[in-house]
């Protein structure tokens, strides 16, 4: 490289940073008023933070795995203005975004852009990383992609958790995106559900209200709520199983708190979010155990809470922790057995569950002994199927 080569070279390179920084200059002092942060307290006693921002006097933009389980919610601008939830627009679990409405007007709000950004465009982002509080950054579009169905915008500007749900924004201030995830394994991989996925949301209506419930419940409406969500679960519908019970567990007393925790389980378990099901399942087992699980209809809980760890722990990896769980699950079937006469044919066909998962967790650690032993005792229970083909494995 010649000397007048890299004269040139460098110029580009101080001019191209002296307007990136003059765009992030006027940006942040236009965006930052509609900006703020989400800080939330779910219902199992977890928090976390995140970002909005104001497309409207009242209306908020944020991403939907912030807020979805939220007990209480403190909205709150760079200058300390506070708000209060109002109600749901619309909720998209596949994009990723939440339009809500809250109580007080704010005086500024940002622009929708209602068409994609290109390639290789700047874009800067205003958000709450790690507690670093209505902080910018910049970057580019790397790309324009679609996952699982849904266009996202892949960007470079640098993120972190509490960046979720913070505006996406091109050179004139308008609105690109919506930042959702980062994927930690690359570097400055970070994905946002595009403009259009707000205009265009289609609402899932997974999540119907925002506003925590403070005042007592019935027991007439305790009850409602539970047969709701029983049938919600019957039916499939996991998640409106989930919105009808989180927001009452604070209100549940000894029975009603294993019924809730088991059925929070369950939809977690069969929405596949195995680690949230394991947590669940993990709080109901000691929930029954210091209480001696003196009910007949406890013991039954108790073996399928065990049996669905063990499968929890095995789809998670932890297949020593399965073992051991499917091994407490089996003796506390054979103690139903013997004491619920009303339950039999189900022990048995539990059992038989129990002891076949415990062949497949054995053989898959090349226990291939101890995996027969297993088998021949389903068998003996009259387990009658091979999907596994331990009948030739064992001969």
């Amino acid at each position: 490289m010649t000397k007048k080569t890299f004269i040139l070279t460098l110029a580009f390179v101080l001019l191209q940073t002296f307007s990136w920084g003059q765009y992030a200059k006027r940006l942040y002092k236009k965006c930052l008023p509609s900006v703020v942060k989400i800080s939330v307290i779910y219902f199992d006693g977890t928090a976390s933070e995140g970002t909005g921002f104001f497309i409207g006097e009242k209306t908020l933009v944020t991403c939907y795995h912030i807020v979805a389980n939220a007990n209480t919610m403190e909205i709150a601008t760079s200058d300390g203005m506070k708000f209060s939830v109002d109600s749901v627009i619309a909720s998209n679990q596949k994009t990723d975004i939440v339009k809500f409405t809250v109580k007080e007007s704010n005086k500024t709000w940002l622009k929708l852009s209602d068409k994609l950004p290109e390639v290789g465009e700047s874009v800067f982002i205003i958000g709450n990383p790690d507690d670093y509080d209505f902080s910018i950054s910049n970057g580019i579009v790397s790309a324009l992609r679609v996952k699982n169905s849904v266009q996202v915008i892949q960007n470079t500007a640098p993120c972190s958790p509490g960046n979720s749900g913070s505006p996406v924004l091109n050179k004139n201030g308008d609105v690109i995106g919506v930042m959702s995830y980062v994927k930690f394994v690359g570097q400055n991989l970070n994905f946002a559900a595009t403009s259009l996925n707000v205009i265009n949301i289609q609402n899932d209506n997974t999540i119907k209200q925002l506003k925590p419930i403070s005042v007592s419940i019935t027991g007439w409406e305790m009850d409602s709520i539970i047969d709701f969500a029983n049938k919600s679960f019957q039916a499939g519908d996991y998640n409106t199983a989930l919105n009808a019970i989180l927001p009452v567990t604070k209100f549940a007393d000894t029975s009603q708190s294993i019924q809730f925790t088991e059925l929070i389980g369950n939809c977690h378990f069969f929405l596949r979010d195995y680690p949230k099901a394991a947590q669940y399942y993990e709080a109901l087992i000691k929930t029954l155990h210091v209480i001696k699980r003196h009910k007949p209809g406890d013991v039954w809980t108790y073996a399928q809470a065990l049996n669905k760890t063990a499968m929890c722990y095995y789809i998670l990896g932890d297949k020593e922790g399965a073992i051991e769980e499917v091994a407490i699950a089996a003796d506390v079937c054979k103690e139903g057995l013997a004491m619920d006469t009303l339950r039999k044919e189900l022990y048995t066909l539990l059992i038989q569950q129990v002891y076949a998962t415990d062949a497949l967790f054995k053989y898959s650690l090349n226990q291939t002994f101890e995996a027969c032993l297993s088998w021949k005792i389903a068998k003996q229970y009259g387990y009658k199927k091979d999907d596994y083909g331990f009948d030739g494995i064992c001969k």
